[in-house]
């Protein structure tokens, strides 16, 4: 278990500054897990976003809430029968870096392992297009 860090109304819990200027019409889930496919309303969102054909995913932790989520919502669009391209832009996301944890281990690892999933997995998303 993790202690708390990202409560609702800490820093850690606002949206980063590159992404405020899309807040606005976009939809928020608050999430109690490490894996937001699992927050209230976000299964029903998807289901109803049958027209999506892209995800590009950022966030902290890479190796933990990053991964849990880009793992579950794939298997999640396989079974609804959806074609998704799920993007993680190795720029928009991170992770600690400590003597136990080491940050350029985790990245090649979680990277590796994601791609094996069907997760594409670029520098930065300008990469992909």
């Amino acid at each position: 278990r993790f202690k708390p860090h990202t409560e609702e109304y800490s820093t850690e819990a606002e949206l980063v500054d590159e992404l405020k200027p899309f807040k606005e019409g976009g939809l928020t889930f608050k999430k109690n897990s490490t894996n937001l496919v699992l927050a209230p309303g976000f299964i029903e969102f998807v289901k109803k976003t049958n027209n999506l054909k892209t995800v590009v995913i950022s966030g902290v932790l890479f190796d933990i809430c990053v991964k849990k989520f880009a793992l579950t919502l794939r298997d999640l669009y396989d079974e609804l029968n959806r074609n998704v391209v799920i993007i993680i832009p190795l720029s928009a996301v991170d992770t600690f870096d400590s003597p136990e944890h080491n940050r350029e281990e985790i990245f090649e690892k979680t990277s590796k392992e994601l791609e094996n999933n069907g997760i594409q997995i670029v520098k930065k998303l300008g990469d992909r297009f």
